[in-house]
């Protein structure tokens, strides 16, 4: 529903069988998921494809997927976010700011736990064809990774490097284990 059709629920399920972190859900005491945002680790070259849109989501299959793996750095694109209601009036959009920043938090939380586990996240990817998602690269601090093709605008961020408040503690906690890991 978060997203449409446009990617089948068993083509969900199929990379969540391959790596089954770095899905994440906000459910309301019902049990209604309120909001969803996934980060999806892939193997180089079908990162790049992704980014220069010679394919498209619904191409990407679990073996384009590049499990987190302690010590192996990997590329992650940033795979999507959604949240409900989506409505456009003032309640329904505090609601739904609430909901993405519970999500938020528990997403930065758990880069914690994967840089505390060795995984080595090198560069993250994303793109957007709306004002939202834009604008919350940029908030991020990613930078331009190509032209925009159409509505399309690419980001990248190559997480070493990057002096975003939200990647500190992964990047404290993942050097804490290299350090443990030495030699």
């Amino acid at each position: 529903h978060l997203f449409g059709q446009t990617i089948s629920a068993e083509r969900r399920r199929e990379w969540v069988r391959k790596e089954p972190r770095g899905h994440y859900v906000v459910k309301r005491k019902d049990t209604t998921i309120v909001a969803y945002f996934y980060l999806q680790p892939l193997k180089h070259d079908r990162m790049i494809a992704y980014m220069n849109k010679e394919i498209r989501g619904w191409d990407i299959t679990a073996d384009d997927i590049d499990p987190f793996e302690p010590g192996k750095p990997v590329e992650v694109m940033l795979g999507g976010i959604g949240s409900l209601p989506d409505t456009k009036n003032a309640k329904d959009e505090a609601i739904r700011s609430n909901y993405v920043a519970v999500l938020l938090r528990g997403v930065f939380r758990d880069l914690e736990r994967l840089g505390r586990e060795g995984v080595m996240i090198s560069k993250l990817y994303a793109y957007s064809d709306n004002h939202e998602g834009i604008a919350m690269c940029a908030y991020l601090g990613m930078q331009q990774y190509a032209p925009p093709i159409g509505k399309r605008c690419t980001f990248i961020l190559d997480v070493r490097q990057s002096p975003s408040p939200y990647l500190q503690r992964y990047k404290k906690a993942l050097a804490q284990w290299e350090q443990q890991h030495k030699g």
